[in-house]
């Protein structure tokens, strides 16, 4: 029979001891980053209970004598592994979460003093397929199509919601579900609820039948073709021009709901909505949607006859600042630049043009040719400084001018939000 001190030595010669190496962990190491590693709660109580013995200098190889260091490796490790996140030195310091005016998706982990967009934001991470084919028999009606069906299918089932809840939070739930499934990331939906609740406070208090009642064909018959209208030789729709577009054709409830669609879906989405078949096109399904004539693109020549233009033009937007002439800053802007040399009926080049000014000021009346009249035929356009300098007619030469200094203005074929 083993008494116990041989028991207690035999115990103790087959115990192994973790050794570490000093050098490598504290006084040389090659690399000091920081990583974050998902950890249970009793994965991380274990690590602390064997983090406590990193301060015995028996625990260390090559160990130089200098117990503060090994101790304060010991401690740091018990304090990161007790930590809610890396790099949190207080331990009381939250995830914070804010939308902004754009109904982005912006999280802080410093306590608010920067913000940046949420990596999780399933808007950004939902996986992108292929547009449809470019031999796709009338492709950007199909698109528009799916679409429509898309947007359809959103409306009614947020008409059922509204039948059985009411509180913003619930709604906004229930929506975040529909978004959900259209997403194909349902597990992540659930981030979007603080932009579902910035944007459905309209539907509190709206019941099923007042909801469904202001979604006519004809609602739908002009979103498809503001979608139509839209899509671009690669099947892409540009989610801020239907935006604009959305805000400057509906009221109501269904400017609201679109809005909420577009925004919280996304551009990627909406993206992998048009190429999602939503069934067979009807024939002559988009024969009344006109989308006149094309802007030129704007990056292709010399766009300011007076002033400069700033930047780079693209095809869609060109920003000009002003010039000093004859006591007043003018700008003289035109689409088709051979018009200003001519008094050819230009009627068959023209496109509508909207115009915002983001620097200075535009405190005279402007001038304009519209389409079907040559250079002789200036006209006045009432309240044109009016809702964001909007021009509804179709115009290709617009004169600015301002006795208040320099302004910049920016010139794009899409309707100002």
């Amino acid at each position: 029979m083993v008494d116990i001190d041989q028991q207690i030595i035999k115990r103790r010669r087959n115990w192994k001891a973790v050794v570490l190496d000093y050098p490598d962990l504290i006084s040389e190491p090659v690399d000091n980053s920081e990583c974050c590693y998902c950890l249970t709660v009793p994965q991380a109580q274990a690590l602390i209970a064997v983090a406590q013995t990193f301060s015995w200098p028996t625990r260390w190889a090559n160990f130089d004598g200098n117990v503060d260091a090994i101790q304060a490796f010991s401690d740091d490790i018990i304090r990161r592994l007790i930590m809610s996140c890396c790099g949190d030195e207080q331990q009381t310091i939250p995830t914070l979460t804010q939308v902004t005016e754009n109904y982005d998706l912006q999280i802080s982990t410093d306590g608010g003093d920067t913000y940046y967009n949420d990596p999780r934001d399933p808007r950004l991470t939902v996986p992108t397929i292929p547009p449809l084919p470019e031999d796709t028999p009338d492709r950007e009606c199909q698109e528009a199509y799916n679409v429509r069906k898309g947007f359809e299918s959103a409306v009614s089932q947020i008409a059922e919601v509204l039948g059985a809840t009411l509180t913003l939070l619930a709604i906004a739930t229930a929506i975040v579900g529909i978004i959900g499934v259209l997403l194909l990331d349902p597990a992540n939906a659930y981030r979007l609820i603080p932009v579902v609740i910035s944007l459905a406070g309209y539907l509190v208090g709206v019941t099923s039948e007042e909801y469904t009642a202001t979604f006519t064909d004809e609602v739908f018959d002009d979103l498809e073709c503001i979608v139509k209208c839209l899509v671009d030789e690669n099947g892409h729709i540009d989610k801020s021009a239907l935006i604009a577009q959305i805000n400057a054709t509906f009221t109501g409830i269904p400017r609201n709901t679109f809005l909420m669609l577009a925004y919280v879906l996304g551009g990627i989405m909406l993206d992998v909505m048009a190429a999602t078949n939503g069934g067979t096109v009807p024939e002559g399904e988009c024969d009344d949607c006109d989308c006149g004539e094309a802007c030129p693109n704007f990056a292709d020549f010399e766009v300011a006859y007076r002033g400069t233009v700033i930047g780079s033009p693209t095809a869609h937007k060109v920003t000009v600042e002003s010039t000093f002439a004859s006591g007043h800053d003018v700008i003289i802007f035109t689409s088709h630049p051979e018009a200003l040399l001519t008094s050819t009926d230009y009627s068959d080049l023209c496109c509508t043009m909207y115009i915002k000014v983001t620097t200075g000021e535009v405190n005279e009346s402007t001038r304009t040719i519209r389409c079907g009249n040559n250079y002789n035929a200036n006209l006045d356009v009432e309240s044109v400084l009016l809702d964001g300098l909007n021009i509804t007619e179709n115009d290709y030469w617009i004169q600015l001018s301002s006795t208040a200094g320099t302004f910049r203005v920016e010139f794009t074929d899409t309707p100002n939000p």
